[in-house]
């Protein structure tokens, strides 16, 4: 097997060098220079392009997954809003088939005005925060909804354990950067 703090190490070393990738491109655009790579070059070392790399195609299935567990969501919400009497949890279930539509547009960043509107949705711990509060309102009592409720409770675990890893490390390079001239403005998120 692989030693946990060998994985932390990794988990950390994709951190760190997101942030290199960010505050470069922050950089670039106050010097008015192009973006190019975001102005940071990749780890030199061949086992840290294919770890940042598997890193990157993890990231990019944990979001496919999310997109499809928002439309589980908005799938099991809408069967059991077409199937009960008219009632509180009927207006529950309608905004749960919102909040699924939410998820989906959120983690496929389209249209632009979703990420402008609900800003929550870039940050890792508060998109996490969100799945665990749609997750807790579509368990019930029914098989379908309580398998989609902990497909999305895990997910949103998932994203606060990634958001809760990666804030330190994103902490102690605004903290470096702004002592170099960043604007302080660019404060960083915890995506």
């Amino acid at each position: 097997g692989v030693h946990p703090r060998f994985l932390f190490f990794s988990f950390s070393h994709f951190c760190l060098h997101n942030n290199k990738m960010e505050e470069g491109r922050l950089r670039s655009q106050e010097e008015g220079r192009p973006l190019l790579g975001g102005g940071v070059p990749s780890p030199s070392s061949d086992f840290g392009q294919v770890f940042g790399a598997a890193w990157v195609c993890g990231l990019q299935a944990l979001s496919g997954v999310t997109c499809a567990a928002g439309a589980l969501t908005v799938a099991v919400n809408a069967v059991c809003l077409s199937q009960q009497a008219p009632s509180q949890r009927s207006a529950m279930r309608l905004f749960n088939v919102v909040f699924g539509l939410l998820i989906i547009l959120g983690e496929a960043e389209r249209p632009d005005f979703i990420l402008d509107y609900f800003q929550f949705l870039k940050a890792w711990t508060m998109k996490g925060l969100f799945l665990v509060y749609v997750a807790l309102a579509t368990y019930d009592d029914a098989l379908e909804t309580t398998i989609c409720a902990a497909i999305t409770l895990s997910l949103g675990a998932a994203y606060v354990l990634l958001g809760v890893l990666c804030l330190p490390l994103r902490l102690r390079i605004w903290a470096l950067s702004t002592e170099g001239g960043l604007d302080k403005d660019n404060a960083p998120r915890d995506s």
